[in-house]
């Protein structure tokens, strides 16, 4: 987070980026674009924008659109930068479908620490950057045997047949 903005909830911070979405889109954002976005009323929006028009993050006049303040813009463009980030660790390492890896980005984006983030940065940089290409071609079949050993274990086969060759899917 930048320096001199003072924390804000998780809450918050996906109003942010939600007027940010609109913003770079149509060059401003409605009430009823972000209430639709975020499955919640207009009123919460109404609130959600005087509190983070109050923190210096956001212009709104009443019955008007939103725009972002420089420190809005920065703080949303840091948030979306993060989330990318966790998203594409997530399918292009972890092999998630991207309908979850956004959902579940979405939600570590808000509690994932700065350490754990630029670890994760530098870990994503190392292995794009230093490994031979190819390195990682058999990471996804190991990825994929491991959720059926769990599925097998989960089924109660202790032995998980998956040993003997046999899927149990």
């Amino acid at each position: 987070m930048s320096a001199g903005i003072k924390k804000i909830t998780s809450n918050m911070e996906d109003y942010l980026e939600a007027v940010y979405s609109y913003e770079k889109k149509n060059g401003f954002a409605r009430v009823s674009d972000v209430s639709a976005r975020l499955g919640v009323k207009k009123s919460s929006v109404n609130t959600a924008f005087k509190i983070l028009a109050r923190r210096g993050m956001l212009k709104h006049e009443r019955y008007g659109s939103a725009c972002l303040t420089a420190a809005g813009k920065r703080l949303a463009c840091e948030l979306q930068d993060k989330e990318d980030m966790l998203f594409r660790f997530l399918t292009e390492y972890l092999f998630i479908d991207p309908d979850t890896a956004r959902e579940e980005a979405c939600k570590l984006e808000h509690s994932v620490s700065g350490l754990t983030l630029s670890r994760m940065s530098g870990f994503l940089s190392f292995i794009e950057k230093e490994l031979p290409s190819g390195s990682l071609s058999g990471l996804e079949s190991r990825v994929k045997r491991a959720q059926r050993v769990k599925k097998c274990r989960e089924k109660g086969d202790v032995m998980g047949n998956f040993h003997l060759g046999v899927s149990s899917d």
